[in-house]
């Protein structure tokens, strides 16, 4: 079958100016500070790049770059804090920092310590099986689940993974309640396709695009602007760890889906014993940074004279005549509260452990009329049927509201208003013509907030089915059924008369399904030939498919007190795509005394997306690692 080619938008969207103060707000308060430093070797004193730098109890991080520099900004109230620091094959590091009376401040340069991995730690590869760090010869990190429910200020999975990761950017690309965030694992490699990487939960590939439904700039024909983010579905408190892995590795092990890194993420199961209860709740509050230094001069300029002319009361304003100005922000701004409550009950036998979890979430925004509620349930059970036969199903339902505003684009926004309209003008509702009075800019601020509407609700599944069977000692076989299916519905409306007398009204509102299946069948044969020499061989088959549907319906020139799709102008659109994955590999890995290990695979994947003369693709693999310090010698050298 041969399916049309899906469109892809540009990875990077303009950031709207709202977004930007928003986001920026959101969460921080006290003044902004600089803190500027070098990473080196301690050793050698060489510079370390790709060293991360955190904040301790903040959102703050960044990373050293070639040079092994680093420039961290954050919000913070005056006084002494920690500052972090971390990379792979290194020792941590820390730092007393003080901010006071200057805004900037140079660290001396830190010296991290050359040190083992924790080359121990069990992670699980492409193929779902388990094995050492050490072999699997690629990259992965690992995030513990309790890094993520405590990280401060986080609500969402990838807000909790800010400077947890090394070398990740991770930003947030609005400042809307349960706001979109971009994750980079790799940086930027396209300017056309997608850069974010894969996410697969419990061996469920998910959704994660980053396509707007609408756009609440003027200039709606600018897409992949999507204000909201369905990663952010994922509850952190159900999170039992998370690994990721980065390099060309993660191709030749899902495909050509993972070109920009994988994100596995692992949610906690039932364990043996009595049923433990657990409740967890936080608070959150969010504000602006401050507000915006506007013009109080008492006397008219000729943007007063020019744009606004006259005064509520009809008289006409001359250039230098006192004129009253007029300060929105504190009808536009608020303090946001949030909470998020989270109960859950896990237990079982030796044979059936159970996990089932709640959570609610509600967040308000720093701009009035915005705010995010989230509601879901999950339940995981593991039940061994025999001594060979493992089955484990997870089901997670998810709800989310959320009510968004214009952001602020050209003429539309509340926040463009307030930067961009002279203070002379008044928006206050006048009684007398019983609206709010019309802006020159296009919107008035008042009646965005108060009579437009933007909201957006989503209804989630996902699920997944595992069945593991050993029929002999050294062999297991495993199969794996994954499901994520949404229905996600936006709105905007603008009521007519609201922009001017000769304004029709606008309302639109589209509709996506997206559903996405992945199947795969695995089998692992572990062969010990004699002591120093072990074998691991892994042959699959993977079957993924994607198919979406955008239904959207949009009316102008509405009749007064109308609020939903109807009027005189009428048009209706649909879009469906799909795409479809099929292929197998095969992995093999040698193990020579428990200190070599050489891993080589091939990936042979077929796709709908490729060109009908290149339909299939082949992502081979190839990988060494040498654990040097069980070397014998090693105990002799002055290392060792």
């Amino acid at each position: 079958m041969h399916l049309p080619r899906l469109r892809r938008f540009t990875s990077a969207a303009l950031v709207l100016l709202a977004g930007l103060i928003a986001g920026t707000g959101a969460n921080a308060q006290g003044t902004a500070f600089t803190v500027r430093g070098t990473v080196v070797d301690a050793a050698t004193q060489r510079p370390l790049p790709n060293a991360t730098v955190r904040l301790r109890g903040t959102q703050a991080q960044t990373t050293t770059n070639a040079q092994g520099e680093y420039t961290l900004s954050a919000r913070v109230q005056p006084g002494t804090y920690t500052l972090e620091y971390s990379l792979i094959g290194r020792g941590d590091a820390t730092r007393q920092v003080a901010f006071g009376a200057s805004p900037t401040v140079q660290v001396a340069p830190v010296a991290l310590q050359q040190t083992a991995v924790a080359l121990e730690e069990i992670v699980v590869t492409g193929t779902g099986v388990s094995a050492r760090r050490v072999e699997v010869a690629n990259t992965v990190e690992s995030v513990r689940g309790e890094e993520i429910a405590e990280a401060p200020g986080a609500s969402t999975v990838d807000q909790a993974l800010q400077g947890k990761v090394t070398g990740a950017l991770i930003s947030e690309n609005s400042g809307q309640p349960g706001g979109g965030v971009s994750i980079r694992l790799r940086g930027t490699s396209s300017i056309l396709g997608g850069a974010e990487p894969l996410i697969v939960v419990d061996g469920v590939i998910l959704d994660n695009s980053d396509a707007a439904l609408v756009s609440l700039g003027a200039n709606a024909g600018r897409g992949s602007a999507a204000l909201t983010n369905r990663l952010a579905d994922i509850a952190p408190g159900d999170i039992d760890r998370i690994e990721i892995l980065k390099g060309a590795a993660a191709a030749g092990l899902y495909g050509s889906r993972a070109n920009n890194g994988v994100i596995q993420i692992f949610t906690k199961r039932g364990v043996q014993g009595e049923p433990r209860i657990t409740f967890r709740t936080e608070a959150s509050v969010s504000q602006t940074s401050g507000e915006y230094d506007l013009l109080t001069y008492p006397f008219a300029g000729p943007a007063d004279v020019a744009f606004v002319r006259t005064t509520r009361a009809g008289d006409p304003i001359r250039l230098g005549q006192p004129v009253e100005r007029f300060d929105i922000q504190d009808e536009i701004f608020r303090t946001g509260g949030g909470t998020t409550n989270q109960i859950s009950v896990s237990g079982g036998t030796t044979g059936t452990q159970y996990y089932v979890s709640g959570v609610y979430n509600t967040e308000e925004g720093v701009l009035r009329s915005t705010d995010y509620e989230k509601k879901s349930a999950r339940a995981s059970l593991t039940q061994r049927i025999t001594d060979e036969l493992q089955v484990i199903v997870n089901a997670n339902f998810i709800q989310t509201e959320t009510n968004l505003v214009p952001e602020g684009e050209q003429t539309e926004g509340a926040l463009t208003n307030i930067i961009f309209q002279p203070t002379s003008f008044n928006p206050a509702f006048d009684a007398e013509l019983n609206r709010f009075p019309y802006s020159f800019l296009g919107a008035n601020p008042l009646d965005v907030l108060n009579n437009w509407r933007a909201p957006e609700e989503v209804t989630r599944f996902v699920g997944s089915f595992e069945s593991s069977w050993s029929p002999i000692s050294d062999l297991t076989i495993r199969y794996l059924f994954g499901i994520d299916d949404y229905r996600q519905e936006s709105q905007v409306f603008r009521p007519p008369f609201s922009v001017s007398a000769r304004d029709i009204g606008f309302i639109t509102n589209p509709v996506r399904f997206s559903r996405q299946l992945n199947s795969d069948l695995t089998a692992t044969h572990k062969a010990q030939l004699n002591p120093s020499l072990a074998l691991s061989t892994d042959v699959g088959f993977r079957y993924t498919s994607d198919r979406g549907e955008v239904i959207s319906s949009s009316a102008s020139g509405l009749p007064p007190f109308q609020t939903t799709v109807g009027g005189a102008n009428l048009s209706t659109g649909q879009g469906i795509s799909e795409f479809r994955t099929i292929g197998g590999f095969i992995q093999e890995r040698v193990s020579l005394n428990d200190r070599i290990f050489l891993t080589a695979g091939l990936n042979l994947e077929g796709s709908s997306a490729f060109g009908e003369n290149e339909r299939y693709q082949l992502f081979p693999r190839v990988g060494a690692s040498w654990v040097v310090t069980d070397e014998p010698f090693w105990e002799n050298t002055s290392i060792g």
